[in-house]
């Protein structure tokens, strides 16, 4: 069974062709509605499907060859996509009030929550000619012939793959991207305050806006996370020994890292003049 996973012996040049296979779907539902209240609300769901042949992570073809993950670089069956996201909610509300006369001021949130992108298991340090971190994770079993341990345990990986929830793929190589993500929610708030003008016709307004204000109100909400190539390393390797095995030589228990800039609260103050 580890012989699905196919090591070449470096790479040189590399000969682009059409594919087939991929396919997208996608879906959208809507909802808006003004009140006399000054109320106005609005909805919208996006359901997508997309599949690929390669990952596209980068912006030369012997880099995206290089970090695709995979069991044999010259066979890739189509998987779902790096960029996509299954499902996609986005909500909306303004307040329209009246607390100087003939000045409005409006209040606005704006949420929103997607699923998160698709990752691929991976044999960090297992090197199959290209690259050392793309080769898609074998999962082994109990007294699993197909593998090897050097410097961790077999109860230890076992128990790495149960608590990854990963058991169900033991004896298999992982497919590309068949892991997500978790969930990305994010609550924006705008405050928006009109000043007359003596002008006829010409507005004044400030505005201020704090984005991402769940994180403003607790610093481990609105994150978003990601892995670096859309890959995680669980298990560690040494490629294959002399009888064909993989080589087990540790475990990554590290989560998916923080995107420090998406994931913090901003806040501006802004002017806008309108004539």
């Amino acid at each position: 069974m580890a012989r699905r996973i196919v090591s070449y012996n470096g790479y040189g040049h590399t000969v682009i062709t059409n594919a087939e296979g991929t396919s997208s779907e996608s879906m959208t539902f809507g909802f808006d509605k003004d009140f006399d209240n000054g109320r106005s609300i609005f909805l919208s769901y996006t359901g997508m499907k997309a599949s690929s042949g390669w990952s596209a992570t980068s912006s030369q073809a012997s880099s995206n060859l290089r970090y695709m993950p995979n069991a044999d670089i010259k066979n890739v069956p189509t998987a779902p996509t790096n960029w996509s996201n299954e499902h996609r909610l986005v909500m909306g509300l303004d307040k329209t009030m009246n607390i100087f006369e003939g000045a409005p001021t409006k209040v606005s949130l704006f949420y929103k929550a997607y699923s998160g992108s698709p990752y691929s298991y991976v044999l960090d340090g297992f090197d199959n000619g290209m690259d050392d971190a793309s080769t898609l994770m074998y999962v082994p079993t109990a007294n699993d012939p197909n593998v090897v341990y050097d410097g961790v345990s077999e109860n230890d990986v076992l128990n790495a793959i149960n608590t990854a929830g990963l058991g169900s793929w033991q004896g298999r190589v992982m497919p590309r991207n068949h892991s997500t993500l978790p969930w990305t929610k994010q609550l924006d708030m705008r405050i928006a305050q009109e000043i007359p003008t003596f002008v006829d016709g010409h507005k004044l307004f400030v505005y201020f806006d704090v984005l991402n204000l769940m994180n403003f109100i607790d610093d481990e909400k609105g994150h978003q996370k990601y892995y670096r190539y859309g890959s995680r390393g669980l298990l560690e390797s040494d490629g294959f020994n002399s009888s064909g095995q993989i080589i087990i030589t540790g475990i990554d228990d590290r989560g998916p890292s923080t995107d420090s800039y998406s994931s913090r609260y901003r806040m501006q103050l802004g002017f806008a003049y309108k004539f």
